[in-house]
């Protein structure tokens, strides 16, 4: 268990999670119901001090340990909750509740996977305490860059955690209240519960886009709040 913790990454825009064994078993007594959980947050373009408050918190965060991965998504929950104005859509799913530990990582990967193959490049990543790497994002062949501003932004959390955090969710998101009850559930996950945890937000450049219709097709689970 612990094994899987220290190793996994946290990123800030995105980054690759190395995939490493549990030391849980099925079975085992130290294999504890564990929760997987991806928390999507779909915002106003505007928000564009959310963006530097995201690469900051990239920048600084210690993606090495778990205590690191537990401030990293208290941080990013934070400039959410400040931000309810620019909410516009949301979606939260949980794995089952009964899944154990050492299912989970599976999962989690799987999870993971399926939020970066939706983007075509990273352009500011933090992975397992190595630091900041930053690109330029690519123009494909005919593709212009837009100068214009993006309409929306999409923040993707991605949490595997022991404890209670499932249960801490909402049944069901009709709102900006529920939303706001599942972000203070991801906030709460402790240094002791953390086993993972992925940050993903695009466009991260100003200079990106993300229209509407984008959004949706890349996130077809959001509602609006």
């Amino acid at each position: 268990m612990e094994s899987w913790r220290q190793s996994r990454s946290a990123t800030a825009f995105v980054a690759a999670s190395p995939v490493t064994l549990l030391s849980a078993r099925a079975g085992d007594p130290d294999d504890p119901p564990t929760s997987v959980v991806t928390v999507k947050v779909g915002l106003l373009a505007s928000a564009r001090q959310l963006q530097r408050d995201l690469d900051a918190v990239a920048q600084r965060a210690n993606t090495a340990s778990a205590r690191g991965l537990a401030e990293l998504l208290q941080e990013v929950v934070v400039a959410l909750v400040r931000n309810p104005d620019y909410w516009t859509h949301a979606s939260v799913n949980a794995a089952p509740s009964s899944m154990r530990l050492s299912e989970a990582e599976a999962e989690f990967g799987r999870r993971s996977l399926n939020e970066r193959v939706k983007l075509e490049e990273e352009t500011l990543s933090n992975v397992g305490g190595r630091g900041v790497q930053a690109t330029t994002r690519r123009v494909r062949p005919g593709e212009e860059l837009s100068s214009g501003p993006s309409e929306y932004i999409v923040v993707t959390l991605v949490v595997a955690a022991t404890g209670g955090l499932s249960k801490a969710l909402p049944r069901r998101l009709d709102g900006v209240a529920d939303l706001r009850a599942a972000l203070t559930a991801l906030g709460g996950v402790t240094t002791d519960d953390m086993q993972a945890c992925e940050v993903i937000w695009a466009p991260q450049s100003d200079t990106d886009t993300l229209t509407e219709r984008e959004m949706l097709a890349d996130h077809p689970d959001l509602v609006r709040v």
